[in-house]
């Protein structure tokens, strides 16, 4: 018996990359080695409070869970 039939496959690997920038705010789904799965961009809220844009972070990344059917292990 070799070692790969003896394990189980390993999980895919993916991070949520966020980028926010004064004009566009992105997250994306992303796998090893750089591979972009889903992303999203959209206009950074620009309320002067941080509350919107944690909002429009969090909505991003679930949309981007539910597309993908997957969860990141590690986000930033």
């Amino acid at each position: 018996m070799t070692r790969s039939t003896l394990l189980p496959p390993a999980p895919p690997k993916h991070a949520l990359a966020i980028d926010l920038g004064g004009t566009w705010l992105r997250v994306a789904l992303v796998a090893q080695p750089a591979r972009i799965i889903v992303a999203r961009r959209v206009p950074t809220p620009a309320h002067g409070a941080p509350e919107p844009v944690i909002a429009t972070i969090l909505e991003l990344a679930a949309d981007i869970q539910a597309e993908a059917a997957t969860r990141p292990l590690a986000a930033g």
